[in-house]
């Protein structure tokens, strides 16, 4: 989906998402101290709202215009940067966050992985990678229907998941989270049919 997609599917509706924040950032993230965040992919701001009431200076960025201004419509919170701009053809600078979160962020596979290996680098020393993705695996997209002959425009396996970030971290990192887990689904969540998430959180030591 380009710009202009993402920009009809929020000005279709009065709200897409649940305006909470991600479970999984609730569940991993309270542990760190505050510092600089990047959330890539934003939507309406809940998990920048989040971060920011607990003491993040964050930088949210997003492809759609039209979703900026719905979440500075719900809180344009004083420690929320909004940015509009597509975060893989303007990627982040190198060590800039203490924070980069990346939250069901649909990243196309790219010969030489650059933008994935962008969010990676952007993540300071000391610093924290946290990404969820949706849990695609084949009997799931069985249960649900979301066979390639239902749907020819979407393949799953275009797409990176949070697993396969581990793969761009060096000996500098340490991988403190990799798994599969139950998604709780809020009845207002956007209607998302997935069951399960994955998730990655690593530390960069140096």
């Amino acid at each position: 989906m380009n710009e202009a997609d993402w920009d009809a599917r929020y000005t279709s509706t009065d709200r897409v998402w649940s305006n909470n924040p991600n479970h999984a950032l609730e569940g991993e993230i309270t542990d760190l101290t505050p510092g600089t965040a990047l959330d890539v992919g934003c939507g309406e701001g809940a998990d920048a709202r989040w971060l920011a009431d607990r003491g993040w200076k964050v930088t949210a960025i997003d492809i759609s215009s039209a979703a900026l201004a719905r979440a500075k419509e719900l809180n344009d919170h004083p420690s929320i940067t909004w940015t509009h701009a597509d975060p893989v053809q303007n990627p982040p600078e190198p060590s800039a966050f203490d924070l980069v979160s990346m939250h069901y962020f649909p990243l196309l596979r790219a010969p030489g992985d650059d933008a994935a290996r962008a969010f990676v680098d952007a993540v300071a020393p000391g610093g924290t990678l946290f990404v969820v993705s949706h849990d695609l695996t084949g009997d799931h997209m069985k249960k649900h229907g979301h066979s390639h002959s239902e749907n020819r425009d979407f393949n799953p396996l275009d797409y990176y998941t949070s697993h396969e970030f581990a793969a761009f971290l060096g000996d500098n990192w340490k991988v403190l989270v990799d798994r599969t887990q139950p998604r709780r689904i809020d009845a207002s969540s956007g209607g998302a049919a997935h069951i399960n998430d994955t998730v990655l959180r690593a530390t960069r030591i140096t």
